[in-house]
């Protein structure tokens, strides 16, 4: 068994003197099997709730797991007396601690390409309030300019009718 919860696991039973033997079940059946015999597993260092089967008993169609678990034999070294089942958190906590990191990475790419979206659209609207700025100078250089073509060809055409030109 592979991973940093197994790793401290060894780590607390060697200082406490606890013996144990991690056990894999190969089908999620012998899982539930260990779980349920009180005499082969004392201790479990695992992630199963007790809804796990919920989506299987709706026969509801389920995805490949993205997380494989094993469990582990514990007892204590010169214990005689009975050991209950004891369900250790750790894991639950790990994997929530990872989904809230996950949760919180995707908010963070969310916030980053709305503030991307954004500043495309500041720019964009930079951009037409440039042309419109450009549209209103040559609007006001057009209608100052107007009167004196106006004018030109208004003597222009009074050149014409006394012949001049």
């Amino acid at each position: 068994m592979k991973g940093i919860i197994p790793d401290y696991f060894r780590k607390i039973a060697d200082y406490a003197g606890i013996s144990y033997e991690f056990l894999t079940p190969a089908t999620r059946d012998e899982y539930i099997a260990y779980q349920k015999n009180k005499e082969a597993t004392d201790m479990s260092i695992d992630a199963r709730l007790e809804i796990d089967n919920y989506a299987e008993t709706k026969k509801w169609g389920l995805t490949a797991p993205f997380i494989t678990m094993q469990l582990a034999r514990v007892t204590r070294r010169e214990f005689d007396g009975e050991i209950n089942v004891v369900t250790v958190w750790v894991l639950l906590i790990f994997g929530w601690l990872l989904t809230t990191m996950a949760v919180i990475a995707m908010r963070l790419s969310a916030r980053k390409k709305a503030q991307k979206v954004a500043q495309e659209k500041a720019e964009e609207m930079a951009e037409l309030a440039e042309h419109a700025r450009a549209a209103n100078k040559a609007k006001q250089h057009f209608c100052h300019i107007c009167p004196m073509i106006l004018g030109y060809i208004e003597i222009r055409s009074m050149l014409h009718q006394w012949e001049i030109l």
